[in-house]
């Protein structure tokens, strides 16, 4: 073998190692950082933290969602919610209890509502299929919780017409349905987003249609219920009114306590839509605390739903006391500028008064057979509240008795 042979030999065998060697090394990278990398990023489209530290399951990863999906045996959920039917769209609290289930799989759901503190509860029968409220045992409920749980009905649970345990929907699916409405608008996920509320900050699907403005419901992959919703009513002109809203307050595991009642006293100004979102009226009173038998000055002010001060009209107010009895009426009322003339009020005893704004007349047209008005709840308290008579005399025992035992513990020490 001539030199030249050895020394191209020798190259050949040098180029074969090295390439051999740079495949080895391309498979070790490959092996030791490209597979943890695509795991990572696979992980992290699956998952993601939060700023605890705790994994949160990425909404898209959960596969179908259907109303229901989620809920477990001893469960429970507190909503903030409101429903333009319940209370003129005056927000309240519900809290439903998953305590066990029927033969065939229903929700034996206690239940609570807390307005305003007033508390009323009952029992419900939720399907299993979508956990729409059921009728018959063992759903047992007051005449009173009607309301609320129509309000439920056509707010945490209106998604079960689009997404049930025999229907569910992807969560990265924008056709869901259409919306039951003259020229009903497409209903379906259109992205993703992170949110916060009171319970907590989740990841969700929104769910969304458009119809004047957009109407959002916050989905979560594992939670039986939406998390949040912003729905808005169809209107032809000016600002919609809120057709139905919630946002999650708390959830747990195990029977929450009911509260006990307690009335929250309302403070000025007070502002509702009439039902038909036509108007907004306001009530407004002077002085801030209201005591029985010292005058107290009310004024109505009142907003077309472009947000307009009424220029003229004519509207009622009629008070109510905690029996349902007129204890007061003012008939023919003016309204310049959005703005009543102040009426004066001396409520005779202390408790909740209902106020009911009615609005007759605007520019000299009357309402027809519509009905337009405002309830409000307003509360008189006592100068010196009764809690506090009782209260003031224990405090001073107990100041009493801590003296004379400081007293005789001092001379103790002297002894």
């Amino acid at each position: 073998m001539s030199a030249n042979d050895s020394f191209n030999s020798r190259s050949k065998f040098a180029h074969t190692s090295a390439v051999r060697l740079s495949y080895a090394l391309i498979t070790a990278f490959i092996v030791i950082i490209g597979i943890p990398a695509m795991g990572s990023i696979i992980y992290g489209i699956i998952y993601h933290h939060d700023a605890a530290g705790g994994i949160i399951n990425n909404a898209y990863a959960q596969g179908p969602w259907y109303l229901g999906k989620g809920v477990k045996q001893g469960m429970y959920v507190t909503y903030q919610l409101q429903f333009q039917d319940t209370n003129q769209g005056r927000p309240f609290e519900m809290t439903i209890y998953f305590k066990n289930q029927t033969s065939n799989g229903d929700w034996i759901a206690p239940a609570f509502v807390n307005d305003q503190g007033t508390i009323i509860n009952g029992t419900l029968k939720l399907s299993a299929l979508n956990l729409s409220p059921l009728g018959g045992p063992p759903s047992n409920t007051p005449p009173e919780m009607g309301p609320y749980i129509n309000a439920y009905r056509n707010s945490l649970a209106w998604l079960e017409a689009y997404a049930s345990k025999v229907d569910p929907k992807s969560l990265s699916s924008s056709a869901w349905g259409v919306i039951a409405a003259i020229g009903g608008q497409q209903i379906g996920v259109t992205g993703t987003e992170k949110i916060t509320v009171p319970a907590g900050t989740y990841d969700t699907a929104v769910v969304s249609w458009h119809k004047g403005v957009d109407n959002k419901i916050w989905v979560n992959g594992d939670f039986p219920y939406p998390i949040k919703a912003m729905t808005f009513a169809d209107v032809t002109i000016g600002n919609p009114p809120i057709q139905y809203a919630f946002t999650l307050q708390k959830t747990g595991m195990g029977q929450p306590p009911v509260p006990k009642g307690a009335s929250e006293i309302p403070t000025p100004p007070l502002q509702q839509r009439t039902a038909r979102g036509t108007y907004t009226i306001q009530l407004n009173w002077q002085p801030v605390s209201i005591e029985p038998g010292k005058n107290v000055t009310f004024v109505v002010g009142a907003k077309d739903n472009l947000g307009n001060p009424i220029s003229s009209g004519i509207y009622s107010l009629t008070i109510n006391d905690a029996n349902g009895t007129v204890f007061k009426q003012f008939n023919d009322q003016r309204i310049n500028g959005g703005i009543g003339e102040p009426l004066a009020v001396t409520f005779p005893k202390a408790g909740s008064y209902k106020f009911t704004v009615t609005i007759n007349s605007v520019a000299g047209i009357g309402g027809g057979v519509f009905t337009e008005s405002a309830n409000y709840n307003v509360v008189a308290v006592p100068e010196f509240p009764v809690t506090a008579l009782i209260a003031l005399p224990l405090s001073i025992a107990m100041v009493t008795l801590a003296t004379i035992a400081r007293t005789r513990f001092n001379r103790m020490k002297k002894l």
